[in-house]
């Protein structure tokens, strides 16, 4: 049987269930590995935490168990079983809601997982116009480069027909298009966003003329905590 891509590339997953009967597996970044990457970058850790696609709750739980505020949004109807992840909801920490529809998102570290990759352009530009006051942006979703991965190491990749699925030069060069100083740590398999200041504001009406591309180009393999720290180290033998 040949092994799943989804659990070499994310760290974690979960079962989840939803109202009309859908059952299937959940597979995200750690929140304390989210953290590693955003301490490195800021010298500490964040105090707000923002999940865009929070599916049950289990993440941002996940964030308040490590002394993280967090709240995030959900466009779907989840089960949720626990008791916490209830309260998530009568609290006002989860809403039912598609991102569009979301109020400007302010946190110290926001994440998307899974969601980009069911819009189009116009609803991309729409939405990373959220996320002007975060100070660090998380993404990770499914890329031409990983499908190439998978079949080069034959491995089972049960994305999604409907997904936009781009190169990462594609979507590197859309958000940097869109206002955003944009990374890809090929270790962690995510971007890493930093809104740029001198464009905040102007990226929801700018979107890419670039026309996307069917032919899969490779990434240079990067860790970015090791190379921040590298970066680091130079400087400081520089002094």
């Amino acid at each position: 049987m040949k092994k799943n891509y989804y659990e070499i590339k994310y760290p974690m997953w979960y079962p989840y269930s939803k109202p009309n009967g859908e059952r299937g597996i959940m597979y995200t970044i750690p929140v304390k590995e989210m953290v590693k990457i955003y301490s490195t970058f800021n010298g500490t850790a964040p105090k707000t935490f923002f999940d865009c696609g929070a599916a049950n709750g289990r993440i941002l739980l996940e964030a308040e168990k490590m002394g993280i505020s967090a709240s995030g949004v959900e466009k779907d109807k989840y089960n949720l079983k626990t008791q916490e992840q209830k309260d998530l909801v009568k609290q006002g920490k989860l809403q039912i809601m598609p991102i569009e529809k979301c109020a400007p998102i302010k946190a110290d570290l926001a994440y998307c997982n899974g969601v980009l990759t069911y819009m189009d352009e116009v609803q991309l530009a729409l939405t990373l116009s959220k996320f002007d006051n975060v100070n660090t942006l998380i993404i990770s979703h499914d890329t031409f480069d990983d499908i190439l991965d998978a079949k080069t190491n034959d491995y089972h990749m049960p994305y999604q027909k409907n997904q936009n699925i781009k190169p990462i030069i594609w979507w590197i060069a859309y958000f940097q298009t869109n206002g955003f100083e944009a990374l890809y740590d090929s270790k962690r398999f995510c971007f890493v966003l930093f809104p740029n200041k001198q464009l905040v504001g102007q990226h929801k009406l700018k979107v890419s003329k670039r026309k996307p591309t069917r032919k899969l180009r490779t990434y240079p393999k990067i860790d970015l905590l090791e190379e921040q720290k590298r970066k680091l180290k130079k400087k400081q033998k520089q002094r």
